[in-house]
């Protein structure tokens, strides 16, 4: 669905449904008791009255602002023949779609890197003297296959 017209949709009536992310997707779910066979009938007729309102709240603010004698709208069901409510009522300002939480990107290590947290390495280092630490790692590297220039 177009998201600018789903933001109108969810301007208009927020209480029809829910927005969540599942899985990197954003999901809109009914908020609203679908049970019944005049549940779309239903969601029109809202729809209807709060849009209507929109517009007889435009209407009135044309009337303040061009003098006109403000008649009840909604009872005659007449605007004024100066009022065209095809180009004179806003369009429904979309509300922001709900947001994925930003998610942290793991780093990639080096092999040094792997190694110098690691336990292995830090224990040679420790266990070692200055001496022995070169014969541990070759003895180490042998073991692993890693070269000695890596673990250095």
């Amino acid at each position: 669905m177009n998201p600018i017209i789903l933001g109108q949709i969810l301007a208009v009536v927020p209480e029809f449904y829910d927005q969540s992310w599942h899985n990197g997707k954003l999901t809109i779910g009914t908020s609203v008791d679908l049970a019944g066979a005049d549940v779309c009938q239903r969601r029109k007729d809202r729809i209807k009255i709060k849009l209507t309102a929109v517009a007889v709240q435009a209407y009135y603010k044309y009337c303040e602002q061009q003098g006109i004698k403000v008649v009840d709208v909604v009872a005659s069901q007449v605007w004024h023949s100066s009022f065209d409510p095809h180009t004179m009522v806003p369009d429904i300002e979309p509300v922001p779609l709900l947001q994925p939480k930003p998610t942290e990107k793991k780093r990639s290590e080096s092999i040094n890197q792997f190694l110098n947290r690691t336990s292995i390495h830090n224990a040679i280092k420790m266990e070692s003297s200055p001496q022995t630490v070169d014969e541990d790692l070759i003895a180490f590297s042998a073991k692993t296959g890693l070269s000695f220039q890596t673990l250095m």
